[in-house]
This record gives C-alpha cells, sequence and structure tokens, in this order.
C-alpha cells in the first residue's frame, strides 16, 4: 500500500508518513506550492485540504490521473483499509468503509463511533457536503467502474505530474530529463537532486547528473527541508 495516497477527501501527495532520510539540510531552494511546504508538510494535511475548493482540487486531479493507478483489487476489497484517515481499528475492506460513509451522512449521530466522529469533524470544518459528493463519486467509479466525466477546471496539472513522478518509473531516460526540468522549473530544486541521485525509480536513468546538478538553485543559509521527493534510497 503506498501510505503517501489519500483517498477522496484527503491528498496523496508526498506528505504521508516520513523517515529520518526524508529530512534533508542540503542548500537547494525547495520553493512552497500552493498544496506544500517543505518548511511545514503538515500544511497539505491539516490546512490545505480542509477547504473545500482544495477537496474538488484534490478529488479532481486524482480522478484525471486514475484512482485505479493506485490501489490493487485485493487492497480495495480483501485486506482491511489502508487509507489515510481510517483509523487502524476499523478493519474492514475500503468498498465496506464507503458505503458506511455514504449511508451514515446525514444521519451520522446514531451511526458507531467512527462514522459519528468523521462526519462531525467534516460538519466542523464546513466542508461535510463536498467530501459526500467526493466519496459518491469514489464509489461510482472506483468501485463501480462507472465514468464521470472530469470537471478539468479543476485538475492540478502541477499536482498530477508530481503524482506520476512518485508513483510511476520513467518510460524513458527523456521521460526523466523532462521530469527533472519539470520540478526545477517551479522551483523544487532539492526534489530535482533527489530524483537525480535519491530516488530509486529513477536510478537506473543514463544522465549527466552532475552536469544536471549544476543548475539547480541553492541558497546560502541551510533550513529544514521535507523535500516532495525524498531520499528512498536508504
Amino acid at each position: 500500500m503506498k501510505n503517501s495516497v489519500i483517498i477522496g477527501l484527503l491528498i496523496l501527495l508526498s506528505c504521508g508518513q516520513r523517515n529520518e532520510s526524508s529530512v534533508d539540510r542540503l542548500e537547494y531552494v525547495e520553493s512552497r506550492q500552493s498544496f506544500y511546504d517543505s518548511g511545514n508538510p503538515d500544511y497539505t494535511l491539516k490546512t490545505w485540504i480542509r477547504d473545500p475548493k482544495n477537496i474538488q482540487t484534490a478529488h479532481e486531479t486524482l480522478r484525471d490521473f486514475g484512482y485505479s493507478n493506485l490501489y490493487t483489487e485485493f487492497e480495495l476489497y480483501d485486506s482491511p483499509c489502508q487509507i489515510f484517515g481510517v483509523d487502524k481499528y476499523v478493519l474492514k475492506p475500503c468498498n465496506v468503509i464507503v458505503d458506511s460513509l455514504i449511508l451514515t451522512y446525514g444521519n451520522h449521530e446514531r451511526a458507531t463511533k467512527y462514522f459519528k466522529e468523521f462526519w462531525n469533524r467534516r460538519i466542523k470544518e464546513g466542508n461535510d457536503s463536498i467530501v459526500y459528493e467526493v466519496i459518491k463519486e469514489i464509489k461510482i467509479e472506483l468501485f463501480k467502474k462507472e465514468e464521470i466525466k472530469i470537471r478539468e477546471y479543476y485538475v492540478n496539472d502541477t499536482i498530477k505530474n508530481i503524482l506520476r513522478i512518485y508513483l510511476k518509473t520513467p518510460t524513458s531516460d527523456d521521460q526523466a530529463l523532462r521530469d527533472f526540468k519539470f520540478l526545477k522549473s517551479i522551483g523544487l530544486n532539492l526534489s530535482a537532486h533527489n530524483l537525480l541521485y535519491e530516488w530509486t525509480p529513477y536510478e537506473t536513468v543514463k544522465w549527466d547528473r552532475e552536469s544536471l546538478d549544476k543548475e539547480l538553485l541553492r541558497d546560502t543559509i541551510t533550513i529544514l527541508q521535507i523535500p516532495i521527493i525524498t531520499d528512498n534510497s536508504k
């Protein structure tokens, strides 16, 4: 299970659990994105995703990327659901969790502890209605295998490209180079450095790492940063 993936109301991006190798003090500039702050990685899950508009953006971007690319059939129907935001004590498959969330919306005070608390949190945050709509669409697309037209206005191409880099192996050396240039172009210099040297899906790419690394923007002050593309080679 890719524990960085968030289904429905929380976005995956690389803001899942971190280990010590994820923390980097190299002097590369990792610019803040609208959805991610390398100096405050909790921002994505504790602030950004709480806004209904951002939930819609996350959902449509994940739909465009393909929810089906994130989970196997076994993970969805047979194993205990390991979705960020679902407590470990809810030992039910993902399809059962999704159905239960839909059924308990609007009468959650009569529901069991987890679902009652889930919907109370969403109501307090003011995003319960959009979360409900997102979960219904996830059921239609991911479990019923039916298509809903993507609302392209909400798709965030930056998030989608980072998802592809994070979750897939590059199809060619040229693709890898384009990915490097993409990260560099949006100011994710530390992530681009890690792509060159520390990101295992790209370790067999034939590129001039030293020359490319010299193109990256550095700072004179070393600060604690947790980049989007981390060091996963250790």
